[in-house]
């Protein structure tokens, strides 16, 4: 049993709550997907879990086990537990590995023939979906691993919908969640000179569309001491993005903003400023220039609008207004990609913030 107090944070750096949290994963018990924990929630979890352990099970001497005299186990000698499979030197033991799909599964085991039979047939209908959803691979696998079958698990796409950057820290205070990227600034260094220098150094992004947001200075807000952030938001379109190489970063990922898990310190406040800054901005300026390509099709500038706004706009209404801005201009090629008409594709006049009439 570790030597904290029950609630007490350090709980999580404990050996025997990281073992916990790993078993409880591979059981289906917690989420897969680090990203999705509620660390309170799994303290608590965990919690419960020693205090069953405490109690009699059946003449089992640990709740869960591989041998010796288990409750549940491959082949322990426990008259009322239950065996995976194997003999077991006890019989009268519940057996149950021929009753369900459960097959045992690790990330150093090779699936069987049979499997990967599967999972081609299945991926031969990848392509039908591909308009609606997009496949979660660390879903899919870790379901696929659970049940000893090959399951597809979709999720929303990636296309089409508005997303935040987020990166899992590496240290405290707020190890292991999730946050902004963010940094201290530097001696003699600006602070546009620090936003970029730390978006490019969490991230690996650069060159980007950048603006100031807001200044948050809250005592509270971080533990460690009295920290005013001023923040910016960028607008980058998605790509896959490289893990990163600094060492106060564990993970990159994107969000959708509707989802997205708890953060650090209060930078659920700052996204949902953020947000509401570029829904806003979307309304009466050209902002949308940082998420397009340099060539679109004035549907495809619709779209992104609409994905911004999480709104539907009329057609003929948004054609009209965006043509008498006098923002845009025809680049005299068209797209022939496509089942749809060839569609003029028009760009920017110049790549940087303007404001609609």
């Amino acid at each position: 049993i570790p030597a904290v107090a029950e609630g007490d944070m350090a709980l999580i750096e404990t050996r025997q709550f990281r073992e916990w949290l790993r078993a409880a994963r591979d059981r289906g018990e917690v989420p897969f997907r680090s990203y999705e924990y509620d660390l309170k929630e799994l303290m608590k979890k965990f919690w419960d879990t020693v205090r069953e352990q405490l109690k009699e099970h059946h003449g089992g001497t640990k709740w869960v086990g591989t041998g010796g005299a288990s409750a549940f186990g491959h082949s322990g000698n426990a008259a009322g537990g239950v065996r995976v499979m194997g003999a077991g030197r006890n019989f009268s033991a519940l057996k149950v590995i021929g009753e369900r799909r459960h097959v045992a599964y690790s990330s150093r085991q090779s699936l069987s023939g049979e499997n990967l039979r599967q999972a081609i047939a299945l991926l031969k209908n990848l392509k039908k979906h591909e308009a609606e959803s997009d496949l979660d691979i660390a879903e899919t696998v870790y379901r696929s691993g659970k049940t000893g079958d090959i399951e597809l698990v979709f999720t929303a796409p990636l296309k089409n919908k508005l997303k935040v950057m987020l990166v899992r820290r590496a240290e405290d205070p707020y190890k292991d969640f999730w946050s902004l990227p963010g940094g201290f600034i530097k001696q003699g260094e600006s602070l546009e000179e620090a936003a970029i220098r730390v978006l490019n150094e969490k991230t690996g992004v650069k060159n980007v569309y950048m603006e100031q947001l807001y200044t948050f200075g809250d005592p509270a807000r971080d533990p460690r001491s009295r920290v005013i952030t001023v923040t910016y938001f960028a607008l980058i379109p998605w790509a896959q993005l490289a893990q990163p190489a600094s060492e106060k970063v564990a993970d990159l990922a994107w969000s959708h903003i509707d989802r997205v898990p708890k953060l650090a310190f209060d930078h659920k406040m700052i996204l949902d400023y953020a947000v509401k800054r570029l829904r806003a901005k979307a309304s009466y300026s050209n902002i949308v220039y940082g998420l397009m390509p340099v060539q679109f099709r004035l549907s495809e500038l619709q779209t992104m609008y609409e994905i911004i706004i999480n709104d539907k706009l009329d057609k003929r209404n948004f054609r009209k207004r965006m043509l008498s801005t006098g923002l845009l201009q025809e680049t005299g090629e068209k797209d022939l990609t496509g089942a749809h008409r060839p569609a003029m594709l028009y760009q920017f006049k110049k790549m940087e913030i303007a404001f609609l009439d």
